[in-house]
């Protein structure tokens, strides 16, 4: 998120107060177990959807968006279990930053779009999940508002 200027704090659900001013605020949930701790028995993906933001009946990108940890988990069950019980909550946490971005990218630009590489393509692969360097590609940049973000994420 740094090469495209946006900054994110994270906050605990009931951790603001009453004077906290946000120039954006994010709000996102997971659904499902997001534990790798004892992987799920492995099942046929129906649909290659990790992730999805709320958009209006209107096309506004609203704030809001859910991932799916157990759709998550499945996509990389094939590098979980190979993984010691140590390196896998890292790896899977890896992978969710990654699907998180995309869904901010959607929020703060405000946008439905999708690019053809990088944290802004429409879907996201074991490799895009667990590559040592995935972000934005140079054309989704360019496109981005020069100005700095700060998105606090709740």
């Amino acid at each position: 998120m740094i090469p495209a200027g946006i900054q994110i704090i994270w906050r605990a659900p009931g951790s603001q107060s009453v004077e906290d001013e946000f120039e954006h605020l994010v709000v996102g949930s997971f659904e499902g177990g997001c534990s790798v701790a004892e992987l799920p028995p492995i099942m046929p993906v129906r649909t290659n959807v990790l992730a999805e933001t709320v958009v209006s009946r209107g096309g506004r990108v609203l704030p809001f968006f859910k991932i799916d940890c157990e759709r998550v988990i499945q996509t990389l069950r094939p590098m979980l279990d190979s993984l010691s019980m140590p390196l896998r909550p890292s790896v899977f946490g890896r992978a969710l930053a990654r699907v998180i971005a995309h869904e901010i990218y959607h929020i703060l630009f405000q946008t439905t779009e999708h690019d053809g590489s990088g944290v802004a393509k429409p879907a996201f692969s074991i490799d895009d999940l667990m590559v040592d360097e995935f972000g934005f590609d140079h054309t989704t940049l360019e496109r981005m508002p020069q100005s700095g973000h700060t998105a606090t994420l709740n």
